[in-house]
């Protein structure tokens, strides 16, 4: 177990390994750090959910990315996402359906916050390898409001 059962409930079911906090258990700087501790080990994206469940209507996660993984471009239909670099850097790529790049956006200590609208096509690419942020967005939580293109060549 990554995380203690008692402040901490595991989730399978998503596109990562997903704990979410009992409880309204304060998330520490620790809890943090074992985060991004066992996402390097395990080469895993992790992160840990503060909303109570997929049905919330307000989703705020605190995710580690793994630098080694290819993140395929997608977009969603219906739901903003904003992002809050907390360490290390993430290259956030805004592209059309023919695979070219329409803006380019780093995220940093020097620029930490960005607001992706919906119906975007875009990559997320962690340039480091600690790459950790917060990511929010309107729930409930729809599989179907994500669309993946796979077919699209990669970008860096």
């Amino acid at each position: 177990m990554i995380f203690s059962k008692k402040k901490f409930y595991k989730d399978i079911s998503g596109n990562s390994l997903a704990y979410f906090v009992k409880n309204d258990y304060p998330v520490l700087k620790r809890d943090k750090d074992n985060l991004i501790k066992c996402s390097l080990e395990k080469k895993k994206d992790i992160r840990i959910c503060f909303h109570k469940d997929k049905k919330s209507k307000l989703h705020i996660m605190l995710n580690s990315l793994s630098k080694k993984k290819f993140y395929n471009p997608h977009l969603h239909k219906t739901k903003d996402e904003f992002y809050n670099i907390i360490s290390g850097k993430l290259k956030i790529l805004i592209v059309n359906k023919k695979n070219e790049i329409l803006k380019k956006i780093i995220l940093s200590k020097n620029q930490k916050f960005f607001f992706l609208r919906n119906n975007l096509l875009h990559y997320t690419i962690p340039l480091t390898t600690d790459c950790t942020f917060i990511e929010a967005r309107c729930g409930p939580y729809d599989k179907n409001d994500t669309i993946f293109y796979k077919n699209l060549k990669k970008l860096k």
